[in-house]
Parts: C-alpha cells; structure tokens; sequence
C-alpha cells in the first residue's frame, strides 16, 4: 500500500514532527496522546515528514548534524510504537538533507531533498530508495549547476515517481517550478519548467485520479514579492493542463504545504499565510 507523506494526509492517526527537538508524537483518533519519541543525535537533528509503512511502523525524513560531517540526509525506520528499528544518513560533509519520505508500492521507502555540490548556492535534487530494511537501494542526483531542490515526490501508477521542487538551473530567468519524472529505478525520464518570468517554487504533488498530477507551490512577480498559491494540473507526460493564482495579494506571503485530492475530483490545499502590517501576523490556512 502506498501511503502519502504529508501529515494533512493521514487519518485516524495524527503525527507530529517537531523539527528543532527531533520530536515524534502520534494521537489515537481521540487527540489523547499515546506516545512520544525523541531521536536525539550528537548535536542537532530535525524531522520534515513521516509515513506510515504497511507494518503499521513509521519513516521519517529529515537531517543530522554532527561537527565531523556537518549536515547530512537522515532517513529513519520505527516499529507501531515509535522505536527507532534502523536510522541512516546519506550525504558529504556540508548540507544535505531530505524534506519529504514515501513509502512504495513494493514495500520501500522513497526520500527526496538535496544535496549540496559546492560554491555559494549550488544544489541539487535528490532521490533515494530503501528497502524496508535500511539498504540503499539507490540514490540518484537531478538538475544543473545552480541550486535545485526537492520538496516532495509521489509514486506514481506506473511505478515510476514524480518529484517537484525549484531551480534556478537551466537559464530559467527566476527560480522555476521544477518537476522531474523518473522511473522505478531511479532513471532520468523527462524534466518540465513552470512559471515563465515569474518567482515560482513547487511544494506538493498527488497523481491524481485521471492519471495526471496536481502541484501546488507559491508564485511572486520576483524574489521577495508577494507571494500568492499556485496551483497547477498536468497530464502524466508532464504537460500542462492549466495553472491558477489564489490569494493573490497586494503584501504577505501564501506558502502551501500539501494537497488532497477531494471525493468530487477537486482539490484542497493546507498551508501558511501571512499578511504584512505594523507587526505582521501568520495564520494557517485551507481553500478547496
């Protein structure tokens, strides 16, 4: 069974990650609290997403620092009650790190993230797999030369995956919306930019139920402008069937971070919003 990431996306059972204490919490369906967890490393680690695995078990994407080896990828198993089964990290010696896990339709697990390369800024996309065990099965790296980054990846009927991040690769005249196809080993099948002139950032992906996908992300006339909610629907070759503005306004900031798909075949998008004033305020929002 292929269980999505986002904690909007879990029902039943709510879990948490807190990612400046590396903090587990789950909730039965009557918000008491069952348990907690907490993965300390040497200095610092954070979590960025979970799954819940087939065994009733959980993974967890996130990073480690440590001095020797600076910040790296850390991918973590659990068994039903939160104890950590196995733990990994994958990376060099500099800023590594996954932001969303998946588990596959096989039984592994899927983390995307980056990997840094070198220079000022220079990033790029990261895919692994892992067998429910702990063994790297693969990990694959995908952009150019600027700095490119994953934020979330589906697995998608065919068996293959679809990752969406940003880049800033390519000659693209902002940072993109960057959205890499890949089959179910990791190979390179196509790339697509979204967004044109403007500031654009893809957050979180579902294959939806016609076969395509739906991105959501955020969308400025340029860095550091006012963000609005893009949302965008392609075809499973990755071509674009539409694409919309929401919240669109004159200041602050819309920051979507997951998408549902809703029985009616439309679509719900959770995130942050923040609108500017003397002080400013953030507040969580939800649109369908």
């Amino acid at each position: 069974m292929n269980l999505k990431s986002s904690i909007s996306r879990i029902t039943m059972t709510l879990m948490v990650l807190l990612s400046s204490m590396g903090l587990f919490v789950t909730t039965g369906h009557t918000q008491n609290l069952d348990w907690y967890r907490s993965f300390a490393a040497t200095y610092t680690q954070s979590g960025y997403d979970v799954c819940q695995m087939a065994d009733r078990g959980f993974a967890i994407a996130g990073e480690s620092y440590t001095a020797e080896s600076g910040y790296q990828a850390w991918i973590g198993k659990t068994d039903p009650d939160g104890y950590l089964e196995w733990s990994r990290t994958l990376g060099g010696t500099s800023s590594d790190e996954v932001r969303a896990v998946i588990e596959t339709y096989d039984g592994g697990i899927v983390v995307a993230g980056s990997w840094y390369v070198g220079g000022d800024s220079s990033t790029l996309c990261l895919i692994a797999k892992y067998s429910s065990a702990g063994t790297l099965q693969w990990a694959r790296r995908y952009g150019g030369t600027g700095y490119d980054v994953a934020y979330d990846v589906v697995e998608a009927s065919d068996g293959g995956l679809l990752m969406v991040g940003r880049t800033s690769s390519f000659g693209v005249p902002d940072d993109a919306a960057y959205i890499v196809k890949v089959d179910a080993q990791g190979n390179f099948k196509w790339q697509k930019f979204y967004g044109g002139s403007m500031y654009t950032v893809a957050s979180s992906v579902i294959e939806t139920s016609d076969g395509g996908y739906a991105i959501t992300g955020r969308q400025a006339i340029e860095v550091e402008a006012p963000e609005a909610v893009w949302l965008c629907k392609i075809d499973a070759d990755g071509d674009s069937l539409w694409a919309k503005r929401h919240l669109d306004w004159d200041s602050g900031y819309n920051r979507p971070n997951g998408i549902v798909e809703t029985e009616n075949g439309g679509l719900a998008i959770a995130g942050q919003v923040q609108v500017w004033g003397d002080s400013g305020f953030e507040a969580i929002f939800l649109l369908r």
